[in-house]
């Protein structure tokens, strides 16, 4: 499947910035400690932006175009709404990027499980079986093991920068740095090789047409064994 590369990069970008936004926002952004409710706010308004521009921007254009292609553009979109993140420093230009970013990240929260759901049909129409369980219990273990990738890559930034033992006191330019390579270029890497899985990712245009037509054939045969 070469989709499972993309999966992996999307899960890895949420993973490391669910992880790395506290330490961002405190010392990149300088959010101060009577203002801990704007660390909140940063994902939240992320995640909250991303329902918005589900409904408004990324369900018609996928109805226009293709899973694939929309996942191709809206991966693109959420890669430029990361880059603002290597040089703003203060909340409010925060609070604007992170509305931002959710724009592009609504795309891959949506289009996961519809493109997931072709690569399904496709197999049933070879296999002649519904086989969701196994295709779920496969993406869950691959979420898992994004995991794993934002350890590692935390751990190389920090140890490089010099923050082996974390001293909230003992803040350098290149840790400020680390924390925005963090946040915007190593999720930019990740999604850069989940673009190039998925301009790969066959199921698309007429080979999508027929896997569909296949599939209806198929469950009219089946139902007509009833």
């Amino acid at each position: 499947m070469t989709y499972i590369p993309a999966e992996i990069a999307v899960w890895f970008v949420i993973g490391m910035q669910t992880m790395i936004v506290p330490l961002y926002g405190k010392y990149v952004l300088n959010i101060g400690e009577g203002e801990t409710i704007f660390l909140g706010l940063l994902l939240a308004i992320a995640f909250i932006s991303s329902a918005f521009f589900i409904n408004i921007l990324w369900k018609p254009v996928v109805k226009k175009i293709s899973p694939r292609k929309t996942w191709l553009i809206s991966v693109i979109v959420w890669i430029l709404t990361l880059i603002p993140l290597m040089y703003i420093n203060d909340k409010i230009q925060g609070l604007i990027v992170f509305f931002l970013i959710g724009i592009g990240l609504a795309g891959p929260i949506f289009l996961g499980d519809l493109i997931l759901a072709d690569i399904i049909d496709e197999d049933e129409t070879i296999t002649g079986t519904r086989r969701e369980a196994g295709y779920y219990g496969v993406k869950a273990f691959f979420f898992r093991l994004s995991t794993v990738f934002v350890v590692l890559a935390i751990s190389t930034v920090f140890t490089n920068a010099g923050w082996t033992v974390f001293e909230p006191e003992t803040i350098t330019q290149e840790i400020i740095f680390g924390l925005r390579a963090l946040m915007f270029i190593f999720p930019a890497i990740a999604m850069s090789l989940g673009l190039i899985a998925v301009y790969k990712y066959p199921l698309d245009g007429e080979k999508l047409k027929k896997v569909k037509e296949k599939l209806q054939e198929l469950h009219a045969e089946k139902q007509s064994r009833v």
